[in-house]
């Protein structure tokens, strides 16, 4: 797996949806493959989709036991 700034996929995904009411400015379609060069896919709906599962934060962990050593 390549390794992805997340910083710039946030930026690129973000900026791909602020494109989203101009489907048609070129800028879209060099986002969609950049997004697709950074998660591998080959599809720009799947890349699409690829980034935002990265871009989800980790669930919180389960709060570890903690002793009490008095």
């Amino acid at each position: 797996m390549p390794l992805i700034n997340l910083r710039e996929l946030r930026r690129l995904v973000d900026e791909l949806d602020a494109l989203a009411h101009r489907p048609l400015d070129p800028r879209v379609e060099d986002l969609r493959y950049t997004l697709c060069v950074y998660t591998g896919a080959r599809d720009h709906i799947e890349a699409l989709a690829a980034a935002r599962v990265l871009l989800t934060p980790p669930p919180a962990a389960a709060e570890a036991p903690t002793t009490n050593l008095q």
